[in-house]
């Protein structure tokens, strides 16, 4: 992913900072301004107020059209602020940015953020179809509700379709070149816990699918953690110890055909657990696919992890194979964290 967006909350924070203190500061010189007694001149009128709010706006440099999220962002709340601190009303807030902004999709935008109806994730979406949430260790969020937008860093790989059953609103992949893939980063590489929630509804069940696999190259040389399916077309998590001992975590579960199934794989430095509809499914640990003839093994012998640079595929193991998943993926996310089993009771309930 792009430093935009990698780096959009701790912008964010950086700059919301000197405009909090901004605000407290304007209001204490404005306070001090008063005389004591019951002889106290009177605040100055509204129409000195929106002056002075209208020359704070005027300060800030107008977004031009392609403006990032971040920027949108900070904006709405620079003058967001502005407007508290002066006591401006809606309606003139909405006047004085019109005035500022020519672009009108940068304009609707701040306006929305504005009026509460837009949120930063929201903004990052709009701009590449998905998001980041550092406070609640997201790394990759992928609604996918609506298409990929063409300038995102997110590459769209065949013709993956948005479809709504009426249930749900995700994106169907039905061909084998229909996958997705997000960059390397850092936040992705996950050597030391990590969390993979999806829901999923397959039109069919292909043995060796798939799902979210990290790493492209052919010969798995970069292959860092796989949630997929197994030889017998049943979920399992696939990941390589840093020494280099492989590490498979076995289901026996195969999913239900044209029904949604909310899944969840999570580790740590000792537990590893796969939900499916907020139930464990793990079955054993073993050191190699079979899980029949392959040895039991556990995590915290073999922790920590792999670190991979590949990048993040979604759909299909290595993009040309034909271990693809076919069916509908939604509201995709992956965590930099481990996920206790109440919050995946709660998440597969809301």
């Amino acid at each position: 992913m792009n430093d935009t967006m990698k780096d959009t909350l701790m912008k964010v924070s950086t700059k919301l900072i000197p405009l909090l203190l901004l605000g407290v500061v304007l209001l204490l010189v404005g306070a001090c301004t008063l005389p004591t007694g019951t002889d106290a001149a009177p605040k100055a009128n509204y129409e000195d107020d929106l002056a002075s709010f209208i020359d704070a706006v005027e300060g800030i440099d107008p977004l031009p059209a392609g403006s990032s999220a971040t920027d949108i962002y900070t904006y709405a709340i620079t003058v967001d602020t502005l407007a508290q601190v002066y006591g401006i009303t809606e309606e003139d807030v909405i006047d004085v940015v019109t005035n500022q902004i020519a672009d009108e999709e940068v304009r609707t935008q701040i306006l929305g953020v504005l009026d509460g109806s837009l949120s930063l994730t929201d903004l990052m979406i709009a701009a590449t179809g998905m998001y980041q949430d550092t406070e609640e260790g997201i790394v990759v969020g992928l609604p996918l509700e609506g298409d990929i937008p063409v300038d995102s860093p997110v590459q769209t790989s065949g013709t993956p379709e948005i479809v709504d059953d009426g249930e749900r609103v995700g994106m169907d992949f039905n061909d084998a070149e229909d996958y997705l893939i997000i960059p390397a980063d850092p936040t992705n590489d996950l050597t030391h816990h990590g969390t993979i929630e999806a829901w999923l509804k397959p039109t069919t069940n292909i043995n060796w699918a798939g799902i979210i696999h990290k790493g492209t190259e052919s010969d798995w040389s970069d292959e860092g953690y796989s949630f997929q399916y197994d030889g017998g077309k049943r979920l399992m998590l696939v990941m390589t110890s840093e020494a280099g001992q492989m590490v498979v975590v076995h289901t026996q579960h195969i999913l239900t055909v044209l029904e949604w199934s909310y899944v969840v794989v999570t580790w740590d430095d000792d537990e590893v657990h796969l939900y499916v509809n907020g139930v464990d499914a793990v079955y054993k640990i073993t050191d190699g696919l079979n899980p029949d003839t392959s040895t039991e093994i556990t995590i915290a012998d073999n922790y920590p992890f792999k670190s991979s640079d590949g990048d993040v595929v979604v759909g299909t193991q290595i993009p040309g194979n034909a271990w693809r998943f076919d069916g509908t993926m939604s509201d995709i996310k992956i965590y930099d964290r481990y996920m206790e089993g109440s919050e995946v009771l709660e998440n597969y309930g809301g």
